[in-house]
Formats: C-alpha cells, structure tokens, sequence
C-alpha cells in the first residue's frame, strides 16, 4: 500500500459544536477525514473503535473529562497516537498535561496553525505497530 492511498483520519474533541462544524470543514478541505466528538468520554470511545487516527485535535476544557484525562487515558491505550492541545485556555493547562500531548496551539492561532501542524505530524517518521 502507497502512502499516498492512506487516509489522514483525524478526530477532533471540542464542546463547542460550531467550532467542530468549522474544523471539519475546514480540514476535509485540505484532504483530512475528521470525524468529531463533544465529550471526553465520546472521545475516547471514538478513539478506541475508529481503526488508525492521523492525530487527535483535543480541547482542554469539556465536559465530563477534561482533555487531560482523556490525554492521559488514550496514551495508555494508545501511546502511538499523536495528540494536539488545541485550547483557547492554554495559559490554565497544567505542567503534566502539556508533557503528555505531542503539540499545543491556542485557538486564536486559527485553523491554519491547526493545519501547519497536522502537516508537520506527516512528515515525522511513524512507527506502525502490529495489531
């Protein structure tokens, strides 16, 4: 199989619906699949059934868990899977949540920022582990 054939599946996780539909939009645009959750708990359920992800674009502050715990739980899960912080609360996040996630970007950086580093997750060397 070509690189090229493979798709860029990438789940998003922000309670706020419009910003979602934006985000989709947006980065289908750009030739991402994204698939979108409201809630931690949707998120790692997503996460656990979805097959491969390109990335998890998660925002800090949601409901029933925070972008922490979900962070935290799907590095245990699933270390491979990069995660970007996408917060517009970034200044609040603490020390040990940043460490656990592969990038952070403020929500005022825009969707282009978003894609620059969905981008730069593409061209870092990926290991494929055995299923």
């Amino acid at each position: 199989m070509s690189l090229e054939s493979v798709s860029k599946v990438v789940l998003c996780a922000d309670d706020d619906e419009n910003l979602l539909r934006m985000m989709r939009l947006y980065l289908e645009s750009h030739g991402y699949e994204v698939l979108t959750e409201s809630s931690g708990r949707a998120t790692l359920k997503t996460a656990a059934t979805a097959g491969a992800l390109h990335a998890l674009v998660l925002d800090y502050v949601m409901p029933d868990l925070s972008g922490g715990e979900v962070c935290s739980t799907l590095k245990q899960s699933k270390p491979e899977l990069p995660i970007i912080m996408f917060s517009g609360s970034c200044q609040t996040i603490p020390g040990r949540v940043l460490n656990g996630v592969d990038m952070v970007l403020s929500k005022d950086e825009g969707m282009p920022a978003l894609l620059a580093a969905l981008d730069r997750l593409s061209a870092r060397p990926r290991i494929q582990l055995p299923d």
